[in-house]
């Protein structure tokens, strides 16, 4: 049988190998890198490797542990992408939406809804909040009650002042 060197796992180059393996080897402490190797069959693995210098009697050795985390990085980029289209849906939308906190405060706002309360960003509405624009003392306050009180709002209409209060 042939024998594996970490040149033949790692798919990097054989500097980057080097490099990550010297860095592993300056001293006591645990490094970890992520990385990817090369599985039997030729497919590429992301994989973690952590590493860590030990003393055994008067030898210095390397542990090491790989761990594939394929999986992992795939569902990462699935929720980025998924981020991102909504996102794009949020900010791009017609409709104005919103959140606020529990006590009222407005965490989120797109564009569209700024604009039809003549904010000039989302970011100066969210600064500005929306007390005195709807003509209720705290309109997130009332609709947080209202959701404790149903466990949710639909349909809920309300009229709105402009930023200028028109």
């Amino acid at each position: 049988t042939a024998k594996l060197t970490l040149y033949d796992l790692d798919s990097g180059s054989r500097r980057e190998i080097d490099a990550a393996w010297r860095l592993a080897c300056q001293g006591d402490q645990q490094s970890s890198s992520p990385r990817q190797w090369r599985h039997h069959d030729g497919h590429v693995l992301d994989v973690e490797m952590g590493a860590s210098q030990i003393t055994l009697g008067n030898r210095k050795l390397m542990s090491c542990v790989v761990r594939d985390v394929s999986e992992r990085r795939k569902t990462e980029q699935a929720l980025r992408s998924s981020e991102e289209r909504f996102r794009g849906v949020f900010e791009n939308t017609l409709i104005g939406i919103y959140q606020i906190a529990p006590d009222g405060r407005v965490l989120y706002a797109n564009r569209a809804l700024a604009l039809m309360l003549g904010f000039r960003t989302p970011e100066d509405m969210v600064q500005g909040g929306l007390d005195q624009y709807d003509g209720s003392a705290n309109p997130g306050r009332s609709l947080r009650r209202r959701i404790d009180e149903a466990g949710e709002i639909r349909g809920h209409v309300s009229s709105w002042k402009k930023s200028n209060g028109s």
